[in-house]
């Protein structure tokens, strides 16, 4: 019997919402939408798509706010405020490593000139909205004592999450914790193309993998949102809902 154990991430792992929000008004504000009256803290936790929606970005424009939300999260474009900073974007040796592949205009890629080494210095203190999260108190005690019960009884712990997939395996890297998930097993998340970016399909898929049978093993969902017990419940597993996130 398999014993199986998906944690969300959003708000039950880390607490991602300083970058959240900091992409979030960059993508809103991108197509000029008034986001001035909205609980942006409510966008937190279900897939973008979804949420854009419930707060009435046009549907002519909810794509172009989703891509300049992603764009805002995955490219160093904030500084340790969370102030947006344009037009430092190079390519080149002496920025391998970060996520910018564009020229600089009139400097020609000359890595020598004093110019080019300033603005690389000042790059270099940027950070993405993805950069801005911080492991929730307690967790690192869960996970031990999680990984504990992996050791001792064979227990499967991996994550089911509408963030997309990319992006959870970067932050799982970030906060230093893959260990504790079954190394056996892809962390499971939202797919990059949008086929899959429901919570409902994340576990269905999740569970699908994992080769759960349902009249043998037990499953939960560990998450903050309703959404964790909506997804959970669709797909017949129970939950346990964690009060320190972005509930409810």
């Amino acid at each position: 019997m398999k014993k199986i154990v998906l944690l969300d991430f959003d708000g039950t792992i880390a607490d991602t919402s300083e970058g959240v929000l900091r992409s979030m008004k960059y993508g809103l504000g991108t197509i000029g939408f008034d986001y001035s009256q909205v609980d942006l803290m409510s966008l937190i936790g279900p897939p973008v798509f979804l949420g854009f929606d419930m707060i009435g970005v046009p549907a002519d424009k909810k794509m172009e706010a989703i891509e300049a939300y992603r764009y805002a999260y995955a490219t160093e474009i904030f500084d340790k405020t969370g102030k947006i900073v344009e037009g430092l974007e190079f390519k080149g040796p002496h920025f391998e490593g970060l996520d910018v592949q564009t020229t600089v205009p009139k400097l020609d890629g000359n890595l020598d000139n004093a110019d080019v080494q300033n603005l690389a210095r000042k790059l270099e203190k940027l950070e993405r909205g993805m950069d801005a999260l911080k492991l929730l108190p307690g967790m690192l005690d869960l996970f031990k004592a999680l990984k504990s019960r992996t050791e001792t009884d064979g227990w499967i712990i991996d994550t089911g999450t509408s963030k997309p997939i990319d992006y959870t395996n970067y932050s799982i890297d970030l906060l230093n914790i893959r260990e504790y998930f079954t190394k056996d097993y892809e962390i499971f998340g939202a797919s990059m193309d949008d086929t899959r970016h429901s919570k409902k399909d994340v576990l269905k898929y999740a569970l699908d993998v994992l080769g759960y049978d349902e009249d043998v093993d037990k499953a939960i969902l560990i998450g903050d949102r309703f959404y964790d017990v909506e997804g959970a419940t669709a797909v017949g597993i129970k939950t346990i809902g964690a009060g320190w996130g972005f509930a409810p």
